[in-house]
């Protein structure tokens, strides 16, 4: 078997690995590629644009697949990025405005930026079990959110607000 035919191969059983999850009208409620073992996004996914979440947990990834993100920012409410590899939370997170959930925990994040601050609908933000050593007084300023979950992590500096 030739090189492109092995990878053409490899593509389609990483495509069936990918699960969506119920549709309604066009919309594709959900889609998980949990516990892959993924050490990046299939590209596949570039071509979904409406699901309300997305759950890449229990894999490899190193950086959140934000060109999949920004194409269902409109529609995306919740987002699992738990148990990977992530070093940060992307600047550009403000771009996905419609997020309620955003879980990061179990991964190696050193802060929180100051972006996130923009995500207007946010109601629960968990990043437990990170390296995040500073909380950002714009937490508190968050007129939504109401879990945050950051134990686990090895906070110094807590805002008074």
């Amino acid at each position: 078997e030739d090189s492109q035919g092995l990878l053409q191969r490899i593509q389609t059983i990483l495509w069936q690995n990918v699960s969506c999850v119920g549709a309604l009208e066009g919309l594709s409620e959900g889609v998980s590629i949990s516990s892959r073992g993924l050490k990046e996004c299939p590209d596949r996914l570039e071509g979904i644009r409406e699901v309300a979440f997305f759950d890449a947990s229990v894999n490899s990834l190193r950086e959140a697949p934000m060109s999949f993100l920004v194409n269902t920012a409109i529609t995306l409410t919740t987002l699992d990025l738990s148990s990977n590899k992530l070093t940060e939370i992307p600047t550009s997170i403000d771009l996905l405005a419609s997020l309620v959930t955003l879980r990061v925990d179990n991964n190696r994040i050193t802060s929180i930026p100051l972006t996130v601050r923009h995500l207007s609908e946010l109601e629960t933000l968990s990043i437990s079990n990170n390296r995040v050593t500073h909380l950002p007084g714009f937490l508190g300023q968050m007129d939504r959110l109401q879990h945050l979950n950051a134990t686990g992590n090895p906070i110094k500096h807590v805002p008074k607000e």
